[in-house]
């Protein structure tokens, strides 16, 4: 079982600026669970019926010898049905690796492609990122029906940071760069007509693209 011991994030010590309360709720729904036990930990999962899938029991304080750790793939909700834990994604890697509620919040960002500076930056600064007066940001709507109600500017911003890593890691192979060219016009072209689904299509397989991607060569 791999685990990501607490050393491996920012010193304690240092200063520390809030999560938004949107990305949190980013990294919760957005993160598939049963995607993220296997890929972390190593564990098979066995579909069980009913949105089900089973493993054994993660927790340190359960010796599980049989199959009795489930994840609901539609809730995205885990619950042990022999030592009782239950819980989402946060909890999950709390309980399992004894990280803090920062430390696992700056995991989950590293997992899913975001980096966690980014993560990290004030409203002021992101606006400042991408070029985008105070003014101009006022004008758009607070309320969106993107992934975790998020705002256009912090949806086009999270892209671009997932992207930028994925074209790093590629070591920028020019057949890579024509398909993030293809998913940048393809944001754009939704943006444009505000089709809020196909942006949520994208975000949504954004992440098991660029890891098949990644795979494949």
């Amino acid at each position: 079982m791999k685990k990501v011991h607490s050393s491996f994030f920012q010193d304690e010590s240092s200063p520390r600026k809030r999560f938004s309360q949107a990305l949190i709720n980013q990294l919760i729904d957005e993160i598939s669970l049963a995607e993220f036990v296997e890929d972390e930990y190593d564990l098979m999962l066995y579909p069980s019926g009913n949105g089900w899938v089973k493993t054994n029991c993660l927790m340190p304080n359960h010796e599980d010898n049989s199959p009795s750790f489930g994840i609901n793939t539609e809730s995205n909700l885990y619950n042990c049905f022999g030592c009782g834990a239950t819980g989402n994604i946060i909890k999950l890697i709390q309980n399992v690796e004894g990280l803090s509620f920062y430390e696992t919040i700056q995991k989950l960002c590293i997992y899913s492609g975001i980096e966690t500076e980014t993560a990290e930056l004030d409203m002021k600064q992101t606006l400042k990122e991408i070029k985008l007066s105070i003014s101009e940001y006022l004008n758009r709507s607070l309320e969106t029906n993107l992934p975790g109600g998020m705002s256009e500017v912090r949806y086009l911003f999270s892209i671009a940071q997932r992207i930028k890593g994925f074209e790093s890691k590629a070591n920028y192979n020019s057949k890579d760069l024509r398909w993030t060219e293809s998913i940048y016009k393809a944001v754009d072209d939704a943006m444009i007509v505000s089709d809020d689904k196909k942006l949520n299509i994208i975000w949504k397989n954004l992440n098991k693209k660029i890891k098949e991607r990644l795979q494949n060569g």
